[in-house]
């Protein structure tokens, strides 16, 4: 007889803690239905990247200049998806690196990004080009100076091996 008092004191209280949980959370029934604003979160870095000048011959060398980023943060930059090196951003959210070609890089347009982990990123691009001018890298230039790697494909196949 004891033992059933037990299990229906057990069952009662456990009920109370259950009813009494649910009575808990009645002030918040009216949040469920509002709407989670995420938007408003998402986009809290808006960064931009320019690049000077746009373009150039191979062998030149483009200054990107990044703003709106997060503070103190590595940046790792990226030339057409592929990762080539790293910049970090001022206390302001600000950026700097030059991407130096070589006179073999192949013409063309080139995406460089800088992104960092907090889905911050920007995107812009240059041109090689024959007919241009080689723009050097601009005197006392302290930023980072990041070459142009030469991309190959696989499979490649050497003196016939």
């Amino acid at each position: 007889m004891i033992n059933r008092n037990v299990k229906q004191l057990s069952r009662i209280a456990l009920a109370l803690v259950v009813l009494l949980s649910g009575l808990a959370l009645v002030p918040f029934t009216e949040l469920s239905a509002e709407k989670l604003d995420w938007q408003r979160y998402a986009g809290i870095y808006q960064p931009d990247l320019d690049v000077a000048p746009p373009l150039g011959a191979p062998g030149s060398a483009f200054v990107f200049t990044g703003s709106g980023y997060p503070a103190n943060t590595l940046a790792t930059i990226y030339a057409d998806g592929n990762p080539i090196g790293t910049a970090q951003t001022d206390g302001g959210g600000g950026l700097q690196f030059a991407i130096l070609t070589d006179g073999g890089d192949n013409l063309g347009l080139y995406y460089i990004t800088a992104a960092t982990g907090a889905n911050a990123s920007a995107t812009n691009d240059f041109t090689l080009d024959a007919n241009e001018p080689v723009v050097p890298l601009p005197p006392n230039f302290t930023a980072p100076v990041i070459e142009l790697p030469s991309l190959f494909f696989l499979p490649v196949i050497f003196n016939g091996q």
